[in-house]
């Protein structure tokens, strides 16, 4: 029994904390940051999740204006969408991740499949560290570079990197200029994405 649980804990302990999304609020909202995983947890007879990588990851408060760091487990795979502070929960734009799946990659996207006219959620979603990324997501809806329909090939390629971007609202740029830099733009140029402040 004792074997058992030692070796629950130590499987535990090797999916805890392998990925950070950092949210990064672009406006002067408050915003609440609800997460359902793919594949929904059984709970053991004490009602903790038997897998933590198959648990929701609990919701998390974003101030406006802020930056805040949520820790993601290897093999989480599921969505993010943000909430208006002190509103009920309800689906908006979705921050969706399959994190180290197919080959210890990390596929993203940014979809409007379940509420394609939240225009304050989730704005763009990628990965940190990684100068060939793309950028899933627009700075206004719509956009090309999101999900729309269930065939559409917005599901970006894999990524190594274990850490993540996902900027919430809209940033007023004539009063807070420096937040041009969470904007990404692509260039077709060099077809490569980049800040809007660049």
């Amino acid at each position: 029994m004792l074997l058992n649980k030692l070796l629950a804990s130590l499987s535990a302990f090797s999916l805890v904390a392998a990925n950070t999304i950092t949210f990064v609020s672009l406006d002067e909202h408050n915003r609440t940051i609800f997460s359902k995983h793919k594949i929904k947890c059984t709970n053991d007879d004490h009602g903790i999740c038997n897998d933590v990588s198959l648990a929701d990851i609990a919701p998390v408060d974003v101030p406006g204006l802020a930056q805040i760091n949520v820790e993601l487990p290897s093999g989480w795979e599921g969505n993010f969408y943000s909430v208006p502070g002190g509103t009920p929960d309800r689906t908006g734009m979705l921050a969706e991740i399959r994190s180290q799946g197919f080959e210890n990659g990390s596929y993203y996207d940014v979809s409007a499949l379940e509420n394609p006219n939240d225009n304050v959620g989730v704005k763009q979603f990628w990965p940190a560290h990684d100068p060939n990324a793309e950028v899933s997501g627009c700075i206004q809806f719509p956009c090309p570079y999101t999900y729309y329909h269930p065939n559409d090939l917005q599901t970006k390629p894999a990524t190594w990197s274990d850490k993540f971007y996902c900027t919430l609202g809209n940033a007023d740029l004539s009063k807070n200029p420096h937040l041009a830099q969470w904007h990404m733009v692509y260039d077709h140029e060099t077809k490569k994405w980049a800040p809007l402040s660049a």
